[in-house]
């Protein structure tokens, strides 16, 4: 996958299996991925996110819903998202917003995970049996290295804690564990580090 991150530049990122295997045996067992699920294809195929909504799918054997080409405007590609039937999808944060918004909420749709832009304000409603799960991690991290389930009305929205098998630390400039409630720079490590 290439990713420019924060520098700019792009670069490639070396994901191997084994990091796309934790990665989607968190998947299957944290949303209930069994033969037959059914999950749509919202990221781009250029877009880390593509990468676990594919494989997570596939390799249990679910059912891969792709998009019409691209649609002229959001609302029109969230239409036909709405109409397919899903028990899990992943939005693009910005997507997902918009979505909540506007209503926009499959009634079989069990969970909704939206990454790949900071999550702002936590919703105000969600529907009922809907959960909302916040992902974080960088294209290094094997897509996300975090997860959250969101709550209506949350004051903070949490980047979560690690998916299995990854570590997260909060360390200072010198490398070193900053104290609880300090601000720290996030370190990750374990399986899901590319």
């Amino acid at each position: 996958i290439y990713t420019s991150g924060s520098t700019g530049t792009p670069k490639g990122v070396m994901v191997e299996h084994r990091q796309l295997v934790n990665l989607t045996a968190w998947h299957a067992g944290r949303f209930e991925m069994k033969p037959g699920s059914r999950c749509v294809q919202m990221a781009s195929i250029a877009f880390d996110a593509s990468v676990w909504e594919i494989w997570s799918t596939l390799s249990h054997g679910g059912i891969l819903l792709l998009p019409p080409a691209p649609a002229a405007d959001v609302m029109s590609i969230l239409r036909w998202w709405v109409s397919q039937p899903m028990e899990a999808c992943f939005l693009t944060t910005p997507l997902a917003v918009i979505a909540l918004n506007e209503g926009l909420i499959n009634p079989d749709l069990k969970y909704l995970l939206v990454g790949g832009d900071r999550l702002q304000n936590a919703p105000t409603w969600l529907p009922d049996g809907l959960e909302l799960s916040n992902n974080y991690g960088p294209t290094e991290t094997t897509v996300f290295a975090t997860s959250s389930r969101v709550s209506v009305n949350e004051a903070v929205v949490s980047i979560g804690r690690p998916i299995t098998n990854v570590r997260i630390y909060l360390l200072d400039r010198l490398g070193q564990p900053v104290p609880l409630g300090a601000i720290g720079e996030i370190y990750i490590g374990g399986a899901g580090v590319a």
